[in-house]
């Protein structure tokens, strides 16, 4: 089965105290019916799992994840506003994008940093440790496209903004914890299972 690598790290690993700007391929962003936590071998907590920049397994096609995604790519033109012209609030710019081992099918998200453009093409810096993917290393600056770009996030000064993934994540965690996570980052997640 052809799966997407996803985790729970991010830029709230870093407000919630995980080392450096450890980010998912969560935020981005969790856990779905089907996912499994690969780094740990015992439980958890959810902040454990974000500061360890673990790793979830996603099926291809999942309906709920699907949906984030359209929603972080149709509110990309405002987020592109503010990667252009950043208030002096903002800070934490990242996007998601997917990488893959040549000939391999799956793909495992990281966030990406430092972000910059030049004409119709971007560059960022790896924030996160790839964990199956093996040809690209945390703090390897890649090129990518817009249409790579399958979430975003950056924190205002008051609250986080994006993070659609980590929302679907963070919402099938299903946990106490869960909603303190979403709360402590400000996140607006209402809109996951509607």
């Amino acid at each position: 089965m052809d799966v997407a690598l996803l985790r729970l790290s991010g830029v709230q690993g870093q407000i919630l105290g995980g080392d450096g700007m450890r980010k998912i391929s969560i935020l981005g962003a969790g856990l779905i019916a089907a996912f499994l936590a690969l780094v740990p071998v015992q439980a958890q907590t959810l902040e454990e799992k974000i500061k360890n920049d673990d790793v979830l397994v996603i099926p291809k096609g999942d309906p709920a994840m699907a949906d984030a995604v359209r929603r972080a790519q149709g509110s990309l033109t405002d987020f592109l506003k503010i990667l252009a012209n950043p208030p002096p609030s903002t800070s934490y710019i990242s996007v998601k994008i997917g990488i893959q081992d040549k000939g391999s099918s799956n793909t495992e998200f990281v966030w990406k940093g430092d972000l910059r453009l030049s004409g119709e093409t971007f560059s960022g810096t790896i924030d996160n440790r790839p964990n199956w993917v093996k040809s690209y290393h945390q703090g390897d600056t890649i090129q990518f496209e817009r249409s790579d770009i399958i979430d975003w996030t950056y924190f205002d000064g008051q609250r986080m903004r994006g993070h659609y993934t980590s929302c679907v994540l963070f919402k099938r965690e299903k946990s106490a914890e869960a909603a303190k996570v979403i709360k402590q980052l400000k996140l607006d997640c209402d809109w996951v299972g509607k």
